[in-house]
């Protein structure tokens, strides 16, 4: 059972990385050539979708939060004028970044990063749904037990 912390955000950071390499894969399928990835079934290609996955986790676990605290008067006043868009428009930096730190991925320009990273909140979305954390444990659920008490102690 994981019940540190430390086990808990690892096994969060773990999903965040196989949503974002899965939101890649999709992304770069749907918007081809405008977001690129190396050859389709290469050792190259699987290699640069796991390597964005990481990165865009890492980026948007640590640098993301960051950035919102710097910049919070600022990020707030924006929220509230874009009427919450401005989430969108960070995410799309943060895909937009990855895309610059992983050297085979290709970008085209910011209109197709804010798509990839639609994309990408749409696949965590769903990968949050999926993958339930409990306060003391982690578990995979899919739906609701038969009492429909997800949060009983095993």
């Amino acid at each position: 059972m994981l019940g540190q912390p430390r086990d808990i955000f690892l096994a969060r950071l773990s999903i965040q990385i196989v949503a974002n390499t899965i939101a890649v894969i999709i992304a770069e399928a749907i918007l081809h050539p405008n977001i690129q990835l190396p050859d389709r079934g290469s050792i190259d290609y699987w290699m640069t979708a796991l390597a964005f996955g990481a990165i865009l986790a890492l980026l948007n676990g640590f640098l993301r939060p960051a950035l919102y605290l710097l910049f919070a008067p600022l990020s707030c006043i924006f929220m509230v004028l874009t009427f919450g868009l401005g989430h969108f428009f960070l995410g799309a930096l943060m895909f937009w970044l990855a895309g610059e730190f992983i050297g085979p991925v290709q970008v085209a320009g910011f209109g197709y990063a804010l798509l990839g990273a639609i994309t990408a909140s749409l696949t965590g979305t769903i990968t949050n749904h999926i993958f339930q954390f409990n306060k003391s444990d982690f578990r995979i659920i899919v739906g609701k037990t038969q009492d429909g008490d997800d949060s009983k102690d095993s």
